[in-house]
């Protein structure tokens, strides 16, 4: 087994590990409660990484089951996971699918949903995370009514906490 590999190992098995993952899910729940959240310590060639993919839609709603067709699709990644160090936590990819702006020929317009990278332990990750949800939440419903293919969208998904 490499180091990288054994890292991992330990990484899933930790629980304290395991009880950070489990309360960032919890805490996007707490605002997006039939959201769609994926938090999870992940292979890769490299060092393993904290994955977090996340999105106003749960599961069973996306259309024709593509993740990336939610219009709130976000993901984040953490580099340098450790079991007591500090996590490098930056987005992928973030934003809000609208309606395109009016006198546009565009297919739809977005809104920014950025997450300011950051390099803090695991605890520290977890808040900065759940100020995170809580702040797309807020520009969820602040956009709700402009919400690319609204008309599609079951309206549980707007039933949001923030």
């Amino acid at each position: 087994m490499t180091p990288n590999q054994q890292l991992l190992e330990d990484l899933r098995n930790t629980p304290s590990v395991q009880a950070s993952l489990e309360q960032i899910t919890n805490d996007f729940k707490a605002v997006f409660p039939n959201g769609y959240i994926n938090v999870r310590v992940q292979k890769t060639i490299g060092a393993p990484y904290l994955s977090v993919v996340l999105g106003l839609i749960g599961a069973e709603g996306v259309e024709n089951g593509i993740r990336e067709n939610d219009p709130l699709h976000t993901s984040l990644m953490g580099h340098n996971v450790s079991v007591d160090g500090k996590v490098e936590m930056e987005t992928l990819q973030s934003g809000l699918n609208c309606e395109p702006l009016a006198g546009t020929h565009y297919a739809m317009s977005r809104v920014k949903t950025a997450y300011r990278k950051t390099t803090k332990d695991l605890k520290g990750t977890e808040k900065s995370l759940k100020n995170y949800f809580k702040k797309i939440g807020k520009i969820v419903k602040e956009n709700q009514d402009n919400i690319y293919r609204l008309d599609r969208l079951d309206p549980k998904y707007l039933e949001i906490n923030a």
